[in-house]
């Protein structure tokens, strides 16, 4: 597994604003489309987006992470994580 971290959304007030100020903290480009804006990756980087949202927002919420886990789905690693405490 090359990364745990697999995919991240960080919810944004102004997706312009994040996508211009991101892409130039991070030297990356950042492509809107379809109401978010994926940050560049390659390969077997972490990617992630960026997305402005009524319900989330940066300073409620936080950014969300996706995990790599066994078997790359969720449905079949529920028992595994039950069983470790999970969900």
């Amino acid at each position: 597994m090359a990364n745990r971290v697999v995919w991240f959304d960080i919810p944004v007030e102004d997706l312009r604003r994040a996508s211009e100020f991101y892409s130039k903290v991070l030297d990356i480009s950042v492509q809107e489309a379809h109401g978010v804006a994926v940050l560049e990756h390659s390969g077997n980087d972490v990617a992630g987006c960026l997305f402005k949202s009524d319900e989330e927002k940066p300073s409620d919420h936080g950014s969300l992470l996706y995990f790599n886990v066994r078997d790359a789905w969720i449905q079949p690693s529920t028992p595994w994580n039950n069983a470790v405490g999970g969900f």
